[in-house]
């Protein structure tokens, strides 16, 4: 099955429950206002994501200090050595670098944050791409229920929303409760 439309038309939680309903496997391909993204999806769970926006998996992990730079390196060559057909968290998880349990919640979190970028897209287009071989190229077999991740993204957001008023200044500069009327000095 393969299927396009409009963002506009149908929301990508929307696609992404009917993919999941339907134990669909096959590459997610969205463009629009936010640039491109990808979700790939295994069975009706997402496996991974990527976008434009969003750093690649192994530079994550060289950021948070997950792994040293050398042993990136070291993995891309192995990649390009196997021809690509080796996923880069396979390769990390091989050579020791990272444990599957810190590899899991680093995909999580990118998901997270490919779905947190292409929620708010006003307008693009999506295509769905029916591809059986998706989970040979991806770590994660069997990958996150949609609904898991619709939950967890709810989840966060409301913690961000927590957190930006725990941190929101109480007295804001020209704010008549700071002494100063609230036109200026």
């Amino acid at each position: 099955m393969s299927f396009l439309g409009h963002i506009e038309d149908l929301s990508i939680p929307e696609v992404l429950q009917t993919l999941g309903r339907g134990l669909h496997s096959g590459v997610l391909t969205l463009s629009g206002d936010g640039g491109k993204s990808r979700i790939l999806v295994n069975e009706g769970r997402v496996v991974a994501a990527n976008s434009t926006k969003t750093p690649r998996l192994g530079h994550i992990l060289v950021r948070k200090g997950l792994i040293t730079l050398a042993q990136l390196k070291e993995m891309i060559q192995r990649q390009k050595d196997t021809g690509g057909s080796v996923s880069m968290g396979t390769l990390l998880l091989e050579s020791g670098f990272i444990t599957g349990e810190r590899l899991e919640a680093e995909i999580l979190d990118q998901i997270l944050t490919v779905f947190g970028d292409v929620f708010t897209w006003g307008r693009g287009i999506f295509h769905f791409h029916k591809n059986l071989d998706v989970a040979r190229c991806f770590l994660l077999r069997e990958g996150f229920t949609v609904e898991y991740l619709l939950l967890e993204f709810m989840k966060s957001r409301d913690e961000d929303d927590d957190l930006a008023r725990i941190l929101r200044p109480p007295f804001e500069p020209g704010h008549a409760s700071c002494g100063v009327p609230a036109g200026g000095a």
